[in-house]
């Protein structure tokens, strides 16, 4: 499976590539080979300000071209990764038992 980390300015580190890979792939795990690629995108919404800005985007392409998209907004990545990927879990689900 080809999990791909955009962190954009925020520069991760390899700690938490290794995290987002281990919750993503285990949360899509069930679903390979019916997936062809999935991005996580994370980002601070506020910059410096502060808050519960930190997004994680997770976007999931499925054959035939198209795609499913979860968000979450956290005080912290970590916690923005792991709430996603729970999400996606759960959507996928939803939209692949229904092919």
């Amino acid at each position: 499976m080809n999990i791909t980390l955009v962190d954009g300015p925020i520069k991760s580190s390899p700690a938490f590539s290794r995290f987002v890979r281990e919750k993503v792939g285990g949360a899509i795990a069930r679903f390979v080979g019916k997936i062809d690629r999935v991005r996580v995108h994370v980002s601070d919404a506020n910059g410096p300000k502060g808050g519960i800005d930190k997004v994680c985007a997770i976007y999931a392409i499925v054959p035939g071209g198209s795609a499913v998209m979860v968000t979450h907004a956290a005080a912290d990545y970590y916690g923005a990764v792991g709430a996603a990927a729970r999400r996606l879990k759960t959507v996928l689900g939803r939209r692949l038992s229904r092919r």
